[in-house]
């Protein structure tokens, strides 16, 4: 939702062309800088993971019954009743072909597992050419294998085939020909023009498969690119959950920001339910200073998205990290916003439950500067909601950011508005100081220490910070409950009356903002990475 893609110069990626990239140029890799091409991609790995799975399997099955039928014609001398090959079919095929088999079926979609899959069907393709005695039909199940191979979409897969069957080849040509070839003997040649037949194949499988893969993405990059009535133009950010995309109203060309949740992700049930609540909660309220919900849905692939305002700016993290500690009057300025945020949200009866300061977003906006928009309401609950069936969060876990956490939710306790409060008072301390009031080497040792230890003031960081701002900061950030603001609104106030509260307004808002722009009007603030306060997990309990 925040900054533009910095686009690379030409100039300079022309001058850092070195042989490596040459030669990615020749043979590029697959791309998957584009999340769904990556996912289609990825799908198509598990399928024929475990299509060869099965397909190994019945290989195994049929070696041993061409030991039985065929071995004993093409290999004369058999005197015993049951033929030498019959042991070889049932062992040695075994070994190859049954543990990769259960790999691919119990892990597919693993890089390594591909690998091995290949080499274990060119093993038995060499198995079946050794069992029928060289004949020439099953020569051909190399050259099949590597065309199945193919449906992997992944050229390095048929590179260690190949490799396998070179070396098979080369080795039992030379030692054991009859195996190979029929013969006793054979020359060398006949080694070789295996090996170019095969790469031969090599070549026009790989060609096909970039090709390919070079269409697809552009299928995929299209199919991204026009999600109905939006048209998606660049990407703003992204994580583990999904992308974040600056997109356009195809009919009203007005600037939006769609989230794109990822299929595996949306799979999950909690997880989806999360981000359904985040989008039903938030388009429930109205208040200007809530980032607004326009639209929400999913596409034929499962990928859950939801549409917002596009809101080009900068979060408090953003800010602090970038500028420094915010001037009294500028902190007190924006916190009087996200409270009429709270206030709306606390009156329907929701609770956000994760106010931090990456959640708070600084823009400009039609014709007003610093303008803050609270978002991710993503683990929202209401004040009202006992009902165990509701519950997004599992029994003995607790959802949050440690750093901004109240007292009883940490310890799981029910909560209220007054926790958003705690959180607040944490977001206005670091506003002022550039730090955090809890601290600790990892998310438990921040919780105990919310539970713990005494809060620094904040002129203990910033002595010429004014006493009656600190007040209402340790207010907001008291241990018990009842002894802080009873709402949002009362919070507001409080700040409304300190006397430097009049130090900032939308003039000098207006003023900061035009020295961190060009002549273009375009902002000149960099996108800083943002720090990321993990959130706690049942596995930090």
């Amino acid at each position: 939702m925040s900054g533009g893609a910095v686009k690379p110069d030409p100039a300079t990626e022309a001058a850092a062309v070195n042989p490596r990239s040459l030669l990615r140029r020749v043979v590029p890799k697959p791309s998957r800088s584009d999340d769904l091409f990556g996912e289609q991609l990825a799908v198509t790995a598990t399928t024929v993971d475990r299509a060869f799975a099965v397909v190994l399997a019945l290989e195994w099955l049929v070696g041993v019954a061409l030991s039985l039928v065929v071995s004993p014609l093409a290999w004369e001398g058999a005197k015993s009743a049951i033929h030498v090959h019959v042991w070889a079919a049932l062992l040695l095929g075994g070994v190859v072909a049954l543990p990769p088999a259960i790999l691919a079926w119990l892990r597919p979609g693993q890089v390594w597992t591909r690998h091995l899959i290949a080499a274990s069907q060119m093993l038995m393709a060499a198995l079946y050419i050794h069992l029928t005695g060289g004949r020439i039909e099953t020569h051909f199940m190399i050259f099949g294998s590597l065309a199945f191979l193919a449906a992997y979409r992944d050229w390095k897969v048929l590179i260690t085939a190949s490799v396998v069957v070179l070396i098979d080849h080369l080795l039992r040509g030379w030692l054991y020909p009859r195996s190979v070839y029929g013969v006793d003997s054979a020359p060398i040649w006949r080694s070789l023009e295996h090996v170019w037949w095969v790469v031969f194949e090599d070549i026009f499988l790989i060609l096909m498969i970039l090709r390919s893969n070079r269409v697809q993405q552009t299928v995929a990059l299209n199919k991204l690119g026009e999600m109905g009535q939006y048209k998606l133009k660049e990407r703003l950010g992204g994580g583990g959950m999904g992308e974040v995309y600056l997109a356009e109203h195809r009919l009203l060309k007005r600037p939006c920001a769609i989230k794109l949740i990822r299929p595996d992700v949306a799979r999950q049930a909690n997880t989806l339910d999360r981000f359904k609540r985040e989008v039903q909660t938030t388009a429930l309220l109205r208040h200007p200073n809530t980032v607004a919900i326009y639209d929400y849905g999913d596409l034929e692939d499962g990928t859950f998205f939801y549409v917002m305002e596009h809101l080009p700016g900068l979060s408090l993290q953003q800010l602090v990290e970038e500028h420094g500690p915010l001037p009294p009057g500028r902190a007190i300025y924006l916190l009087r916003q996200v409270c009429g945020a709270l206030c709306e949200a606390h009156a329907t009866g929701f609770v956000h439950r994760d106010v931090k300061p990456d959640n708070v977003l600084v823009c400009c906006l039609g014709g007003q500067h610093d303008v803050a928009k609270l978002f991710d309401f993503g683990l929202v609950r209401t004040v009202e909601d006992e009902d165990p069936a509701s519950r997004l969060t599992k029994v003995g876990s607790i959802l949050g950011t440690p750093s901004f956490m109240s007292p009883e939710q940490v310890m799981g306790e029910p909560i209220d508005q007054r926790s958003d409060l705690f959180s607040l008072g944490v977001v206005a301390y670091f506003l002022l100081t550039g730090k955090l009031p809890f601290e600790g080497n990892n998310s438990l040792a921040v919780m105990y220490a919310r539970l713990k230890d005494s809060v620094q003031p904040p002129t203990f960081h910033r002595p010429n910070l004014p006493r009656d701002l600190e007040r209402i900061v340790l207010q907001c950030l008291a241990r018990d409950a009842p002894m802080r603001f009873a709402d949002a609104k009362s919070l507001e106030k409080a700040m409304a009356e300190c006397p430097c509260a009049v130090d900032w307004n939308d003039e000098r808002a207006k003023n900061w903002w035009n020295e961190c722009s060009d002549g273009s009007g375009k902002s000149k603030i960099s996108d800083l990475p943002t720090r990321t306060y993990p959130k706690v997990t049942p596995n930090d309990i």
